[in-house]
């Protein structure tokens, strides 16, 4: 065959194939493997969008199939899958899937959506994402139920109980981001610290989170010449940073060298530091 020549179209040859929007025959693609171009491209179609797109209901036709046909808990661990495998391009459609199966999916399926919401949702971010897109879907309605109140409660549990230290760098690192903030989570949760039966890092955390590092210190006061007894190295460390995060807020230029220190000794990042002391040489060396 030379360059001028036509290239033949595809014939249906059996019921695997289809005609597509231009008029050719393709082979026909199920609502799983549509799933699987949604969760890495965003597009149940071979198309990938760069810029910002608004995710719904009919950019995610497959996995709404899926659901009523019963299949909402192999949807959840594809989810799992390709979020724990790095296989996607941006992390809106693995959090739009994830919403669609905790609003919209059957009891089982929802209970194995907010079982795995900590390994899919692994900083705030992702959190926060997936909590706003489960508001979108939710309209009109605002209310959470139980079993989502539970789930974010879970959330921050989780991480607490597997590393203190790194919770409470996220909940100040990342403490708003797509228009929702830890508190906006503690209050649609009715989280009452002082009601919870948690640790007391998670503890601590919780009320910094609910009502801000005053309240915190007031219960959690340390002097500076020990620890007091009953409360565990891990509390401490985890009351410190918060103590050093509140701290640097107030410093300024006049104040690099304790800016400085700061980081040096609690590992603080850029999000902790005032902006006018991000422009200091010295501070730019070590973030």
């Amino acid at each position: 065959m030379n360059a001028d020549e036509a290239i033949p179209e595809p014939e249906e040859n059996d019921d695997r194939m289809v005609v597509n929007s231009v008029g050719s025959f393709v082979w026909r693609v199920d609502d799983m493997n549509r799933l699987r171009r949604f969760l890495i491209l965003g597009s149940e179609y071979a198309t990938y969008y760069i810029g910002e797109r608004t995710l719904g209901r009919e950019n995610a036709r497959a996995i709404s199939n899926l659901l009523q046909g019963g299949r909402g808990v192999d949807v959840v661990n594809e989810i799992l899958r390709f979020s724990t495998q790095g296989r996607t391009t941006k992390q809106d459609p693995i959090m739009f899937a994830l919403a669609m199966c905790a609003r919209e999916g059957d009891l089982p399926t929802k209970r194995r959506a907010y079982e795995i919401l900590p390994q899919v949702c692994r900083i705030p971010t992702h959190l926060f994402m997936f909590v706003g897109f489960c508001e979108t879907l939710s309209r009109p309605s605002t209310g959470w139920s139980r079993a989502h109140r539970n789930a974010m409660k879970k959330w921050y549990i989780i991480k607490a109980r597997d590393d203190p230290m790194k919770l409470a760098m996220d909940v100040t690192k990342y403490r708003k981001r797509e228009g929702w903030s830890h508190r906006d989570v503690a209050r649609l949760t009715h989280l009452n610290p002082v009601a919870a039966n948690v640790p007391d890092g998670l503890f601590a955390i919780m009320m910094y989170i609910a009502q801000g590092w005053n309240e915190a210190m007031n219960q959690f006061y340390f002097p500076e010449n020990g620890i007091p007894p009953g409360r565990s190295a891990t509390t401490n460390a985890v009351l410190e940073f918060l103590n050093a995060v509140e701290a640097v807020k107030q410093f300024r230029v006049d104040n690099i060298p304790q800016v400085v220190n700061l980081i040096l000794t609690h590992n603080l990042v850029c999000e902790h530091i005032p902006t006018e002391c991000l422009r200091s040489i010295e501070v730019g060396i070590y973030r």
